[in-house]
């Protein structure tokens, strides 16, 4: 699953900003595990954010974007997200300052 959005934010911190969204998920969310089942990618751009979600939907599969194509790469590390239906709407709200 790939959530990609923008929002109109400035953060002073960009270490922060990402682990502020990534605890409210996991909070919203339980059965997240960062870099385990999912992680998250700012780009930190004064008053517009762009944040990639991604929730891994195989085992041993990293997905990213490079360049608005999906990159899949073999990792040992990487398990399905198995947990609760995850909606975009509530990924949005979880970045908000």
């Amino acid at each position: 699953m790939r959530i990609v959005f923008t929002k109109n934010v400035e953060c002073i911190d960009g270490l922060k900003c990402s682990l502020s969204f990534s605890d409210k998920l996991e909070k919203l969310h339980p059965s997240l595990k960062r870099g385990v089942n999912y992680h998250t990618t700012i780009q930190h751009k004064k008053n517009s954010h762009k944040i990639w979600f991604f929730a891994y939907d195989k085992n041993g599969k990293h997905e990213s974007e490079r360049k608005g194509e999906i990159k899949i790469q073999d990792s040992l590390i990487v398990k399905k997200y198995s947990g609760d239906k995850l909606t975009e709407k509530e990924i949005k709200n979880c970045f908000k300052t």
